[in-house]
C-alpha cells in the first residue's frame, strides 16, 4: 500500500503533520518489531528411524547416538582400497525457477582421508532430473556443489545454494565421494526457500553529509512483499538520539525525510529501518557514519 502525500511524523520537538490513516506507530514499537524470517522450511531430514522414508540411503545407515546430542544420523563408511559408492538422496517438493534455495546439514568425520581423488571433497550437492522425462540433466545445467575441506571431529554446518531452473526438477544429494576414505557423518538436513532480500540506498544528502540547517534525506528501498511500508530514520551521536523521523514512500517509491533545521555540528551515526506497518516486522536495516556541517562549512 503506497501513501500520497506521505505520513512524516517527526520527534524530538518536531512538529508532526496529521493524518486520516491510522496512528502510526511509535519509534519505540518500531525498533522493538521482530525481524522478518525470509526463509522458508520446504523439507527436514533428521536421520532418526523414522525418517526412513524421506530419503534414499545407497550402503550407508541411520546409526544410533552418531548424531548431535546422542541421537541418530546418517554414516558412510569405505574401508581402504573398497570402491563401493556412499551416497543418499532426498526429494524435494516442487521447485519454482529462478527462486533461491539453500540447503544446510551438519557433518562431521572419523578417520577421512584421501586416499586417491584427484578432486576436491564435496559432500553436498544439488542435482536435477528433467521434469518432462524424468532423466537425469546435464550436469552443467543441473548440478551445484559446495567443496571444501575434510570435516573433523566436531559436527559443523556445510551449506550450498542453489537456483530453481525452467524444467528441471533439483533433489539433494550427501555423499562421500569416491576416493575419499573413512567415516562421514550427516544430521539434521534442513532445505529452505529464500525470501528476496531487501537493499537500503541513502541517495540524498550527497556524501553522507547534512547541514545544520538542512536535515532532509532520500531513502530507497529494493524489496517485495511489504503490505504497509514505513522507514524510520535515526540520526543519533554517543548512544544518544539527536533526531529521529518515520516516513512513508512517495508514489516512485522513494522514502523522503527531513530531521529539521537546527542540527547540531558534528560526526553522528544514521540508523535506518525499514519496516512493515502491517506485519509489525522489521524488513532491513542499515547502519551508516555521517557528519553534520556547518552552513559556512565546504
Amino acid at each position: 500500500m503506497i501513501y500520497n502525500p506521505k505520513l512524516i511524523c517527526l520527534v524530538s520537538g518536531i512538529a508532526a503533520a496529521t493524518s486520516v490513516f491510522a496512528a502510526e506507530p511509535s519509534a519505540f514499537e518500531i525498533r522493538n518489531y521482530a525481524p522478518r524470517i525470509e526463509n522458508t522450511l520446504i523439507k527436514e531430514v533428521k536421520f532418526e528411524a523414522a525418517d526412513k522414508k524421506l530419503y534414499r540411503a545407497y550402503n550407508g545407515v541411520s546409526a544410533d547416538k552418531a548424531g548431535i546430542d546422542g541421537s541418530n544420523a546418517l554414516v558412510f563408511t569405505r574401508q581402504a582400497g573398497k570402491k563401493v559408492e556412499l551416497y543418499a538422496t532426498i526429494t524435494l517438493p516442487k521447485i519454482t525457477a529462478g527462486t533461491d534455495y539453500v540447503a544446510e546439514v551438519m557433518v562431521r568425520g572419523e578417520n577421512l582421508k584421501n586416499a586417491s581423488s584427484k578432486r576436491p571433497f564435496y559432500c553436498l550437492a544439488a542435482e536435477s532430473r528433467v521434469v518432462a522425462t524424468g532423466k537425469m540433466a546435464n550436469w552443467r545445467d543441473g548440478t551445484t556443489r559446495i567443496y571444501g575441506e575434510l570435516p573433523g571431529s566436531e559436527f559443523r554446518k556445510v551449506e550450498l545454494n542453489f537456483k530453481g531452473k525452467k524444467g528441471l526438477q533439483p533433489f539433494i544429494l550427501l555423499t562421500l565421494p569416491g576416493g575419499f576414505e573413512g567415516t562421514l557423518c550427516f544430521d539434521d538436513l534442513k532445505i529452505y526457500k529464500k525470501g528476496l532480500p531487501s537493499t537500503l540506498t541513502l541517495t540524498a544528502p550527497a556524501l553522507q553529509m547534512f547541514r545544520t540547517d538542512n536535515g532532509k534525506f532520500e531513502v530507497s528501498v529494493t524489496t517485495a512483499r511489504v503490505s504497509d511500508p514505513l522507514l524510520l530514520a535515526i540520526l543519533h551521536r554517543d548512544k544518544k538520539i539527536l533526531r529521529s523521523v518515520i516516513v512513508r514512500p512517495d508514489l516512485d517509491n522513494v522514502f523522503r525525510g527531513d530531521f529539521g533545521k537546527d542540527l547540531e555540528e558534528g560526526e553522528a551515526g544514521l540508523m535506518l529501518i525499514f519496516a512493515d506497518a502491517a506485519s509489525k516486522e522489521k524488513i532491513g536495516t542499515l547502519d551508516l557514519e555521517c557528519s553534520i556541517e556547518s552552513i559556512d562549512g565546504e
